[in-house]
């Protein structure tokens, strides 16, 4: 008993898979006849037998353009996460300066502070100094 390989096997045992000329499913023993490591496109292949070769042309051009809308995307969000990274950046930059500033402000009043506070003192001795004369 010799035995099929397993997609003849797979052919006969299936109607929807039986080899006829109404049939759309024929292509399955074009492809059997054309190996993909052969470096030609199984999909141009069958397109030349086929009665709707127009249809794998389409195909391609819709896959080829889609692949476009794809990377127009994927470009767009990477423009994106550039734009805010810049700008957080920018933004962190800005709130590092406003930080400092405020801090200067902050020294500066201290010491302001401290100067008034002695400047205070000073007087309210010398007025306690000028009542007990």
């Amino acid at each position: 008993m010799s035995e099929k390989p397993f997609f003849e096997e797979m052919m006969a045992n299936n109607p929807y898979l039986s080899m006829s000329e109404d049939n759309p499913f024929v292509i399955l023993e074009m492809m059997k006849a054309c190996p993909v490591t052969s470096g030609e496109n199984p999909f141009s292949l069958m397109a030349q037998n086929m009665e709707f070769a127009n249809l794998f042309v389409v195909w391609q051009q819709m896959m080829v353009q889609m692949w476009d809308m794809w990377m127009v995307g994927l470009g767009g969000l990477s423009w994106t996460q550039n734009e805010f990274e810049n700008a957080l950046r920018k933004q962190l930059s800005e709130l590092a300066a406003v930080r400092e500033d405020l801090t200067t402000l902050g020294q500066e009043m201290s010491k302001q502070a401290a100067k008034n506070q002695a400047a205070i003192i000073h007087a309210l001795e010398e007025a306690i100094i000028n009542e007990k004369d």
